[in-house]
């Protein structure tokens, strides 16, 4: 929501955790670990090309978010990226969502959200946005193709 920089959203998890790494060395360990989950990203260019709609949304810092687009190439296939960081909002909250339906002009009935943290979904859910827990590719494929049709 803006309220770290990037710096201290690596300096409090070391003095937290009792590391003992630079928080440079600490952003640099945790860049390495992002990868494109090709088979996400291949089904929603396939959904996009069929005429939905796919918003990928972030909470991450500037910089974290900006390495893992260019990282990823992903401005090159999806116009519709939002870093709620940007919005000075949180990720998982009512305004959020709201936000998201009156930018696309949608009913929540019209929405799926899916992500990996089941704690980004309890508020979409309350408000009438299908949700999906990714926990991995097979399932949600599943419960995707499921809400779809």
């Amino acid at each position: 929501m803006g309220k770290y920089t990037e710096r201290q959203s690596f300096e409090l998890p070391i003095k937290e955790l009792g590391l003992k790494e630079t928080w440079h060395g600490l952003r640099r360990r945790h860049l390495s670990f992002q990868k494109l989950n090709k088979p996400v990203f291949n089904l929603a260019r396939k959904l996009q090309a069929e005429g939905y709609t796919i918003l990928l949304l972030s909470k991450n810092t500037p910089p974290q978010f900006n390495y893992a687009l260019r990282k990823m190439y992903t401005r090159r296939f999806f116009k519709n990226i939002v870093n709620t960081y940007d919005l000075g909002l949180p990720k998982a909250s009512p305004r959020t969502i709201r936000w998201a339906l009156n930018k696309f002009k949608l009913k929540p009935s019209q929405v799926i959200m899916v992500d990996d943290q089941d704690f980004n979904l309890p508020a979409a859910k309350r408000m009438g946005v299908r949700t999906i827990y990714y926990r991995g590719f097979k399932d949600f494929k599943t419960k995707l193709l499921r809400y779809l049709n």
